[in-house]
């Protein structure tokens, strides 16, 4: 009885931190008029949840959410944004060369698509690289982009995670505000740390 009330104790205690986690990204989200701060939130979501897996449950939460914010607030827009552009102009021009006819376009156009399924792959990765090693510009991008080839599998588990994520909401949309952000959130992070972990083995396996 004991482990039973113990257990329930600790699934309740993590729900309510990731409700409040969820109600923290949203204050912010509005705090930064929507467009200005739908990605410095989510930067300092993950960031929180880095600290958890990291077991550093005690956290301060809102403190640190909002150091996180207010210190990524340029960055993660420039990321965030940055990212998404970049997708709409690769977008664009594969379709643009598949309405051409000729051998060079599609050759263009198969090279776009294989240039758009490694961004796809960075694109998932892009904000846990970001909070877990905070590197300057051009090693970010290029880590990034290394991770995510060389960890398939983690980026294959992670885009199942967002992809039950957007199946779970559209089958019960009653969660979006309050306990929909936050678990996949959480969950990306411990997947992508995993990859992480892995890496600094190799690390220190190649030092020794």
């Amino acid at each position: 009885m004991p482990r039973l009330t113990g257990g329930l104790y600790t699934v309740m205690e993590w729900i309510t931190r990731l409700v409040y986690l969820q109600f923290l990204w949203t204050v912010f989200l509005i705090f930064g008029l929507g467009v200005l701060g739908i990605f410095p939130s989510t930067f300092a979501m993950f960031a929180v949840a880095r600290q958890w897996i990291r077991r550093q449950e005690d956290l301060p939460m809102t403190k640190y959410f909002w150091q996180m914010y207010r210190r990524d607030w340029l960055m993660a827009n420039l990321i965030g944004w940055g990212m998404t552009a970049g997708s709409f102009i690769l977008y664009f021009y594969h379709r643009l060369f598949l309405s051409f006819h000729g051998v060079l376009p599609f050759i263009i156009s198969v090279l776009l698509l294989v240039v758009m399924a490694v961004y796809t792959m960075m694109l998932i990765m892009v904000i846990p690289v970001y909070v877990h090693y905070r590197l300057r510009w051009k090693e970010f991008i290029k880590c990034t982009a290394l991770i995510a080839v060389s960890h398939p599998f983690h980026v294959a588990a992670i885009a199942s995670v967002l992809f039950a994520g957007v199946l779970l909401l559209k089958m019960v949309p009653g969660f979006l505000p309050f306990f929909s952000v936050s678990p996949v959130c959480l969950a990306v992070m411990w997947l992508a740390h995993l990859a992480f972990q892995r890496i600094e083995k190799s690390r220190v396996m190649l030092i020794n």
